[in-house]
């Protein structure tokens, strides 16, 4: 220091130059050398900071780190503005180069360079100006002229403040006329608004930008508050004078004078007040004017006066010496005034027009003629911005749309019905060509632009025309087809009318011919028919189907459409031999553009005659035949190469013929319904053996396959619903087994697959249809669907030996099927269910044979195995509920008996890793259904009790031996079998007498301690090993301590209420857990580790919420205390571990808990002793963390002082508030925002050093 009496700089030792500000703010760096720092002392130099000037050299570092910060801001600032000017002056010179009547020949110059950006060693000063790292002489970037940005919390505070004087100002105004004269009121008023102008001059000659362009909006709202006030008051007679016409004159008057005012002082609230204000004014100005006019006539007017009006915005320039694109936001915002004035006034002119009796639509021929004129001059000013770009569409669309809608309502005026039709069609069509002709024409990008959004806009009104004239097509079409279908089948006699044409659908049919011919003529004249080709042959595929149904009487309409499909399948077919007489490959058409809609257009004919000729008994069969014939001939028309098309069309020939024998099936049998299921089951059965037949060269694999699914599709469905005909499902088995059986066909797999899968289903409908014709008994009538899964299953392992094991999941998947109805069916409607489940199993397990056996075999079909014994279970069960066996032993134990058998079979055939398991099935089957028994809600009983401490002790028994016991390695896996089963027969005894225990007695208690103290002694004896032993498992301790804690604080959760008893519960439990939480952290060692700890914690939260729900304590403190206690200590431990640690992680959540509570039960009304508990905590904390030079303890206990200050303070604060205007409030804070805001960059520079200075604490 420079006036300390002695220097101690000589005694500095090591000490570094920083190489940034960074260095200066780090807190985890040496101050002296900058090396990382590991303690309170460097180890490097061996600076001491915990010596009492420590705080003050963090101090002086930060401080010095922000000079450094603003030295670098000003350089950067000299460079930037400096380059700025040099770009200015260049763009200007380039501009004054263009303006001229020739351009000198020769290389244009070099643009200026621009001055080096500021680099600097201090990475967060570093200062670059925007847009400078490119050639600064070019104009045609105008986004990089921008100036150095403002930080947007500076706006958002200038903006703030000025909206509240703005506020004040007008409340001080009504203040004003009311308590003041007529004189004073205008003194008044008129000082503020000069004050207002003349101070934002100022500020803006001083560099003050934001801040005077904040004060000029405010002197902006005062000059309009004057204008009320001239009026209000009567001056010179302003308020006899009609409103709008005032009104009108003082905006266009006041943006005059503000567009002189920002001239003279840069101001740009001056030019953006002026180009909002004007257009408006205008309007209301001949609003005011127009009086004697009508109303609608009056508000077109007015709004076509601002749209006119807005033909200022390519005038709106800046001030001169600046750059053309500080006038964006100007231009941009009486554009859009312009602009929408101009769109309000098409919509009303559009109104008037619609409701008027002129034939000649003058309003929109003026919206169109101003749009017009707003177009020209943006194309003419020759401004490529997006601003312009975006001008110029939207008023040339705007303009087109107006004219096209003008043509379209005259038309519709002058023109007879049918000629109406085709005019409002037509014409807008012959707009959108002549401005596209325009447009093509057009060499200016401008110009190109305007045609462009021009013609998009007039198309859109043509494409609402053309879909009116389609609409009346279509709706003739969708009436005929709807006729049809929304009848009956074979209802209507073939010569009904189902569409009856009027002259306007004819006359629609006709303009969409016309406009098709047009746009064609259009494309020849310009060039453009390869690109329209394509819309313009889907457009006449579309009207060619629309023509049809113009014939009339449903039989024209159906072979009308049938007819278009043939004529479109022959050229097809014509065109494929033309392509092989000329040598042409095969899939090579001689139309290929063609060829697609002709497809589509024979498809959709075809569809439509299809589903028309359902509709008549004489239509029918000839829509089906002809379908099936058009299907089939369509094939020779698809080039061989092309398999897939050609399928799709055989497939969907099957379909329709499979239509028609259900038709057939039902006009012609004796039971419509039976007959209908017979006809479709027997045409498919013939199809599924005819696929199986190979036909090369006419069929394909495909072509296989897809007759196969359809075939096999209508057996699923009809075959059910067919009766009992024995030979029918006898020729579905052979062909099934004609499918099985083939060999050399592994492209067929999956078809062979399905088949052995339907072998099962088969033999259930054949046995079915025998059963039903021999009039069996009922036992033989629920026994024969399992008999023919059994049979299946026999004859699917046959099939096995002779074809392989490819085909036998397959089958046995259908047997599982017929397997699982069959058990379904006796489960819910037979007697003999028991004797279903026993057939049920024995399919099952001979499903589950392989050749290597069942226990010794690799093949996974041994598991269903299993199913087996799933089932035989279920036979057993089924049959001891018949005879009234209610024991659960006597379910449990044999079933977990079967399974330790199986285990020792398991373990003889192959000693596998999977007996372990098995006997831990076998314990739990046997411990967990009896220990179950034991809870419940009843009151207690001697046997119950008695069996509870049975169970409970043998479970305890298995859990501590297979936790203690100490054996081989192979024998390990058994005892964790053991201790699983153990825990959970005693988790399920415990818990089970704790839920009917009553809350008043201490049962529940014993049962839970005694419970504890087995699971402690459990996770003990898991971690209780030593190194090397392989039985060491200390994470199954830790997990046995953590389900213990679970548990204790689930049960007690639900024993807490609001008695002595339920405070005791909840004070010992959580102090309980907060102990275990604080040694799990101290000593992190298994089974009550870290993990365990936080669960612990977690688990005592739990319980302090439910003790606060439920009233178990009445004060906060009493849970609060102990967990935050808890939290402090183990954080406390961690810092002193820790010397890097930071004090809010390690502390932050105890002090939270510890303060939070409390605070919250302040709030409305505490006794004393915690008002004087919140404070004396909150000042120690603050006093501690200084001392300590700790962060969490200071800021937690500064914001909690602060808190508790204002809510326990905050009457008084109120009164105080109430006793002033709120208006004088707003003004005052208003006042001291924008002080805030001029001031911003220091503000925030004294800001950050605060917060240092609290980050530098630990």
């Amino acid at each position: 220091m420079a006036d300390s009496p002695t220097s101690y700089a000589r005694y500095s030792g090591t000490t570094m130059f920083p190489r940034s500000a960074a260095d200066l703010r780090s807190t985890t760096h040496c101050p002296a050398c900058f090396t990382a720092l590991s303690s309170v002392v460097c180890g490097n130099c061996g600076l001491d900071l915990t010596h009492d000037a420590a705080a003050e050299l963090a101090l002086v570092s930060t401080d010095v780190a922000g000079l450094l910060d603003e030295r670098t801001e000003l350089i950067g600032r000299i460079r930037f503005e400096s380059a700025l000017a040099a770009r200015q002056a260049a763009a200007l010179a380039d501009a004054r180069a263009a303006a001229a009547p020739t351009a000198a020949a020769g290389p244009a110059p070099a643009p200026p360079v621009s001055p080096p950006a500021t680099t600097t060693t201090t990475p967060p000063a570093t200062t670059v100006a925007p847009g400078l790292s490119g050639g600064v002489g070019r104009p045609a970037a105008p986004a990089a002229d921008a100036g150095p940005r403002r930080s947007s919390v500076q706006v958002a505070l200038i903006i703030i403040g000025v909206s509240l004087v703005s506020i004040a100002a007008i409340y001080f105004l009504v203040y004003a006329f009311i308590n003041y004269g007529l004189v004073w009121r205008s003194v008044i008023i008129g000082a503020i608004t000069v004050t207002a102008f003349v101070v934002a001059s100022l500020l803006r000659r001083r560099r003050l930008t934001s801040t005077a362009e904040g004060i000029g909006v405010f002197a902006v709202v005062l000059v309009y508050l004057d204008a009320f006030a001239i009026r209000a008051n009567d001056l010179f007679g302003a308020g006899s004078a009609d409103a709008l016409v005032y009104w009108g004159s003082t905006l266009v008057i006041s943006a005059l004078g503000f567009a002189v005012w920002h001239r003279v002082s840069a101001l740009r609230v001056g030019s953006v007040a002026a180009a909002t204000a004007f257009a408006p004014g205008v309007g209301l100005l001949v609003a005011g004017i127009a009086e004697p006019l009508d109303g609608s006539t009056r508000l077109f007017t007015a709004l076509l006066a601002v749209g006119a009006a807005g033909l200022v915005h390519p005038f709106v320039a800046p001030r001169s010496g600046t750059p053309t694109s500080l006038s964006v936001a100007e231009r941009a915002i009486a554009a859009t005034i312009g602009g929408g004035g101009l769109a309000l006034a098409f919509l009303v002119g559009f109104q008037i027009a619609w409701v008027g009796e002129p034939r000649v639509s003058l309003e929109l021929w003026a919206v169109a003629a101003v749009a017009a004129a707003h177009a020209v001059v943006v194309v003419r000013s020759d401004d490529a911005s997006v601003v312009a770009r975006v001008l110029t569409s939207f008023f040339s669309a705007l303009g087109a749309l107006a004219l096209a809608l003008a043509v379209v309502l005259l038309a519709f005026r002058t023109l007879t019905s049918a000629a109406a039709v085709l005019g409002v069609t037509v014409a807008p069509t012959v707009i959108v060509l002549v401005l596209v002709l325009l447009m093509l024409r057009a060499t200016a990008p401008g110009a190109r632009s305007a045609f462009r959004a021009a013609a998009y806009a007039a198309a859109a009104v043509a494409a609402s025309m053309g879909l009116i004239a389609a609409t009346h097509v279509v709706v003739n079409a969708v009436r005929a087809v709807t006729t049809a279908v929304e009848s009956s089948a074979w209802s209507l006699d073939f010569r009904t009318l189902v569409a009856d044409p009027h002259p306007d659908t004819v006359a629609a049919a006709g303009a969409l011919a016309l406009v098709l011919l047009l746009v064609a003529g259009f494309g020849r004249l310009t060039g453009t028919a390869a690109r329209l080709r394509t819309p313009l042959v889907w457009g006449a595929v579309g009207l060619a189907v629309l023509l049809v149904p113009l014939l009339g009487s449903l039989g024209g309409v159906v072979v009308g459409w049938l007819a278009e499909a043939a004529v479109c399948v022959v050229a097809l077919i014509w065109a494929r031999r033309t392509a092989r007489a000329a040598d042409l490959p095969a899939d090579t058409p001689v139309a290929p553009r063609l060829r697609l809609p002709l497809g589509v257009l024979a498809a959709a004919a075809v569809t439509l005659g299809y589903v028309l000729s359902w509709a008549s008994l004489e239509t029918w069969a000839l829509g089906s035949i002809g379908t099936v014939v058009l299907l089939v001939a369509a094939r020779w028309a698809v080039p061989d190469g092309l398999v897939a098309p050609r399928a799709a069309l055989l497939a969907t020939a099957v379909a329709v013929a499979l239509g028609g024998a259900a038709a057939a099936g039902y006009q012609f049998g004796a039971d419509p319904f039976v007959d209908r299921a017979r006809a479709v089951a027997g045409l498919a059965i013939v199809l599924f053996g005819l696929s199986a037949v190979p036909l090369p060269g006419v069929l394909s694999a495909l072509d296989r396959r897809s007759v196969f699914v359809l075939s096999t599709a209508a057996i699923v469905l009809a075959a059910p619903f067919s009766g009992t005909d024995t030979l029918l499902f006898g020729a579905l088995v052979v062909a099934v087994f004609g499918w099985i059986l083939q060999r050399g066909v592994d492209g067929f797999l999956l078809e062979r697959r399905v088949a052995a899968f339907a072998l099962a289903p088969a033999i259930l409908w054949l046995l079915a249809s025998v059963t039903s014709g021999l009039g069996r008994g009922s036992v033989a009538v629920e026994l024969f669907p399992v008999v023919a899964a059994l049979l299946a299953a026999s004859v699917s392992l046959a099939i096995a030996a002779r074809t392989g094991s490819r085909l036998r999941v397959a089958g046995d998947a259908g047997v599982a099927l017929v397997a699982a109805s069959a058990v379904l069916s006796s489960v819910l409607l037979g007697e003999t269910a028991w004797l279903v489940l026993l057939l049920a199993a024995v399919t099952a397990l001979l499903s589950a044979v392989s050749p290597e056996g069942l226990f010794a075999a690799k093949s996974r079909r041994k598991h269903l195995g299993w199913v087996s014994l799933v089932l035989a279970t279920l036979a057993l069960w089924w049959r001891l509920d018949e005879t009234s066996v209610t024991a659960v032993e006597a379910y449990a134990l044999p079933l977990a008996g079967a399974l330790l058998a199986v285990a020792a079979l398991d373990w003889r055939a192959r000693r596998g890793n999977e007996t372990p398991v098995l006997v831990f099935a076998a314990l739990l089957v046997a411990v967990v259904p009896v220990a179950l028994s034991t809870a419940g809600y009843a009151p207690a009983d001697g046997d119950r009790i008695a069996r509870a401490v049975l169970v409970g002790a043998v479970a305890a028994a298995l859990l501590l031996v297979g936790s203690v016991a100490r054996t081989a390695a192979w024998a390990r896996p058994y005892l964790d079998a053991s201790a699983i089963a153990g825990f959970a027969g005693v988790v399920i005894v415990a818990v089970g007498q704790c839920l009917w225990a009553s809350p008043a007695d201490a049962t529940a208690d014993v049962w839970l301690a005694a419970a504890l103290l087995v699971l402690v002694v459990a996770a003990y004896g898991q971690c209780s090993g030593r190194p090397g032993d392989r039985s060491f498992t200390p994470r199954a301790g830790g997990a046995i301590a953590i389900a213990a804690l679970t548990i204790v604080a689930g049960v007690e959760a639900t024993l807490l209420d609001p008695s002595p008893l339920g405070f005791a519960r909840t004070l010992v439990t959580v102090t309980l857990f907060s102990a275990v939480h604080v040694g799990g952290q101290l000593a992190n060692r298994l089974p009550f580790d870290r993990l365990a700890g936080w669960v612990a914690l977690a688990s005592a939260t739990i319980l302090a919420v439910v003790a606060m729900a439920t009233g178990s304590v009445d004060d906060v403190e009493w849970v609060s205390v102990p967990i935050a206690v808890s939290l402090l200590v183990a954080g406390g431990a961690r810092l002193a571990r820790e010397p890097g640690l930071r004090s809010s992680p390690a502390l932050g959540g105890g002090l939270l808990v510890l303060f939070l509570p409390s605070l919250i039960e302040s709030s409305d009304g505490s006794p004393v002793w915690r008002l004087v508990a919140i404070g004396v905590l909150a000042v120690a904390a603050v006093v501690i963390g200084l001392l300590r030079r700790l962060q969490a303890p200071f800021v937690v206990g500064g914001v909690v002082a602060v808190v508790h200050g204002l809510t326990t303070f905050a009457p008084q604060i109120l009164a105080v508030y109430s006793s002033t205007e709120w208006w004088v409030w707003a003004g005052a804070g208003g006042i001291v925002v924008l002080v805030l805001g001029a001031r911003y960059e220091r503000s925030l520079r004294t800001a950050k050093n605060v917060v240092a200075s609290i980050g530098n604490l630990r």
